[in-house]
């Protein structure tokens, strides 16, 4: 199997099984840099000089950046006219404020960590976002914030939130 057929067959895979998950699957294959409005590039590339191995996506008219793999992954979040959202960088569950990390155990012990980020945003500032699902409950996920005290802290709607990428 050829390299596009590879791809063709991890985004039906990913399709598939996001489809189960609640989680919506926007756009599954890359984003070609081409494809990105040139304002968004340019921020991005000032933001970000030495990123490398950068992967392009589209969610609901929202461009971002992944960079990196596995823990050490970014995500940079920009509007199509090129203004700026925010930036995500995946962290370990153990990453997080230890009084976080208490809150978590004690308010949802039924609750797994899909995925931990610190990140930075243009309406909140600096906070970790934790994005938990309870074990076997379809549907159930759920985000909660911390400050980097780790206080849990309940943001007003006019963020965006971006659950739905966690990959």
């Amino acid at each position: 199997m050829g390299i596009w057929g590879r791809r063709v067959f991890a985004a039906l895979f990913c399709v598939f099984l996001l489809r189960g998950t609640g989680l919506r699957a926007v756009e599954t294959l890359p984003l070609k840099r081409e494809k990105v409005p040139e304002v968004v590039r340019t921020n991005f590339d000032l933001a970000h000089p030495h990123a490398k191995r950068v992967r392009w996506g589209v969610w609901e008219g929202i461009y971002y950046a992944r960079t990196g793999w596995g823990a050490g992954k970014v995500f940079s979040f920009f509007q199509s006219n090129g203004e700026w959202i925010c930036t995500r960088w995946q962290v370990e569950e153990g990453q997080i404020p230890l009084r976080s990390y208490q809150f978590l155990q004690a308010e949802y012990p039924a609750c797994t960590v899909v995925v931990c980020h610190y990140e930075e945003d243009r309406w909140n500032g600096r906070h970790y976002y934790v994005l938990l699902e309870e074990k076997g409950v379809a549907d159930s996920r759920r985000e909660i914030c911390f400050d980097l005290t780790g206080e849990k802290v309940d943001f007003p709607q006019e963020g965006i939130r971006f659950g739905e990428i966690v990959n």
